[in-house]
């Protein structure tokens, strides 16, 4: 896995477990 991939990898995650925690919240 190259280093670009694995940064944009965990950037979708991030703003998943973000997303996640707004609807939690509401």
């Amino acid at each position: 896995l190259s280093d670009s991939e694995l940064k944009r990898r965990l950037k979708a995650e991030k703003k998943a477990a973000e997303k996640e925690a707004k609807i939690k919240e509401q």
